[in-house]
C-alpha cells in the first residue's frame, strides 16, 4: 500500500492523504474519511491511518 501528501492550500494544515493499493489494475473503489479539524486537539488525522491502511489493503 502508498501513502500519498496532497496539499490543497498554502496553510500547513491544508493536506489530505491519498492511499491506494501497492500494484495491481484498477479501478479500484473508493472511500473517504474526512478528519474536520474541529476536534484536532484531542486527536490528529493519524488517528485514521490505521483505518486507511485497512481499508486500502
Amino acid at each position: 500500500m502508498r501513502r500519498l501528501a496532497v496539499r490543497y492550500g498554502t496553510q500547513r494544515s491544508q493536506i489530505g492523504e491519498l492511499w491506494h493499493p501497492g500494484g495491481g489494475q484498477g479501478p479500484f473503489p473508493t472511500v473517504v474519511l474526512v478528519h474536520g479539524g474541529f476536534w484536532r486537539a484531542a486527536a490528529t488525522k493519524r488517528l485514521m491511518r490505521p483505518l486507511a491502511a485497512a481499508l486500502s489493503s
